[in-house]
């Protein structure tokens, strides 16, 4: 009967463990963005670059469909990407990084700028958003830096079917 009884609270543990391991869409929004719950009325916030990179790993990874997001700052992103950072060059990868991973959301830029966007690929769909499928918008942002990529290359968006 002892053994029994470890037997299932191995497997209850390896369970947990398991579970714990599994991110979820709500789980990992929650703990990304400034403020906000991903809705019209209260969209999900992006107050600097570290939570503009999560946003972007977040919709990268196949979430933020139909989602709202609004952001709350100037971001400057120099300091992070460029043709020599540190000794190398570091390039931005865009946010919906191409035709199967594409930003369907909603982008408020609220009025705001990024700064210092720097992508030098030789790839297609560049730009701070990719590309932007259908029924996405990107609106009220200024963006600026250099963005050089073989086809669908943009500033703000490299291609758009929104």
């Amino acid at each position: 009967m002892k053994l029994k009884k470890r037997k299932w609270l191995s497997l209850l543990l390896c369970f947990a463990l398991i579970l714990s391991l599994m991110p979820t869409a709500a789980l990992a929004a929650g703990n990304v963005f400034s403020g906000g719950n991903g809705t019209e009325a209260s969209p999900y916030e992006i107050s600097d670059l570290a939570t503009l990179e999560a946003f972007r790993e977040y919709v990268n990874a196949g979430s933020g469909a139909d989602e709202y997001f609004k952001l709350t700052a100037d971001i400057d992103m120099s300091e992070n990407y460029g043709a020599d950072i540190g000794g190398s060059e570091i390039s931005w990868t865009p946010i919906g990084n191409g035709i199967i991973v594409p930003f369907t959301g909603n982008f408020d830029g609220g009025g705001h700028k990024i700064s210092g966007l720097y992508i030098n690929s030789t790839s297609d769909y560049q730009g701070l958003f990719g590309y932007v499928g259908e029924g996405g918008t990107v609106q009220n942002l200024g963006v600026d830096g250099t963005v050089n990529g073989i086809y669908y290359v943009g500033g703000v968006v490299g291609r758009n079917d929104g």
